[in-house]
């Protein structure tokens, strides 16, 4: 999977490695000649929503962000507000606006040139895990940080904007549907409080959708 300048493009390589020759792993695998291996091309539509207080990422106070805000998560936020009115979410993914990757999310809209923080990339797709091999999530690149969740489980981080990273996501990946959501950010979270942060530019949806 590669994002490029903020752009997506995934894939998904499945690698076999014999049970009784595993070497010592590195915290990000290397995946040699990753590109010519069999795998699941994930560009194409992908839902989005921007995050402008980077609430998903934590909270105000850097603490694990409230439920309301984990775009990340694996919930159905309709039903979930329908069984307790009391709840609130700040989003529906996969009500909100679809785009297609790879492309740099400051041409997802006009709003979007004057953007700088953090959004939220998700969708599913179908994976058949063969017994014996290992799976790896790859990506060409993310500019700038990303992080990166597989069925509402964080894989990891990255920092820079030109160099391929992988997952070895094989204890997660599901034998059907999975979710992938991916969390790019062009810089470091500014150093402002949110009554300066200008977020009337932001426009994440269009009527009947949520971002």
């Amino acid at each position: 999977m590669k994002l490029v300048g903020a752009a997506l493009a995934v894939a998904l390589a499945l690698v076999l490695t014999p049970a009784n020759a595993q070497p010592p792993q590195p915290v990000s695998p290397v995946l040699d000649s990753a590109d010519t291996r069999p795998g699941v091309d994930l560009d194409g539509p992908w839902h989005w929503s921007v995050d402008p207080f980077r609430e998903g990422a934590a909270g105000f106070h850097g603490e694990e962000p409230g439920p309301g805000h984990r775009r990340y998560a694996e919930i159905d936020t309709t039903a979930a507000m329908k069984a307790d009115p009391r709840a609130l979410y700040e989003y529906d993914m996969d009500r909100s606006p679809v785009a297609q990757l790879p492309q740099s999310f400051v041409t997802l809209s006009p709003q979007m040139r004057y953007y700088n923080g953090l959004v939220w990339f998700q969708r599913h797709f179908t994976a058949r895990p063969e017994p014996g091999k290992r799976a790896f999530l790859r990506f060409g690149a993310v500019d700038y940080r990303a992080q990166v969740y597989l069925n509402g489980k964080l894989l990891g981080e990255h920092e820079g904007g030109f160099t391929p990273f992988a997952f070895d996501v094989t204890k997660l990946l599901r034998d059907g549907d999975n979710q992938v959501t991916v969390a790019p950010i062009l810089s470091a979270p500014p150093a402002m409080s949110r009554r300066r942060l200008r977020t009337g530019r932001i426009t994440a949806g269009s009527p009947g959708q949520s971002g």
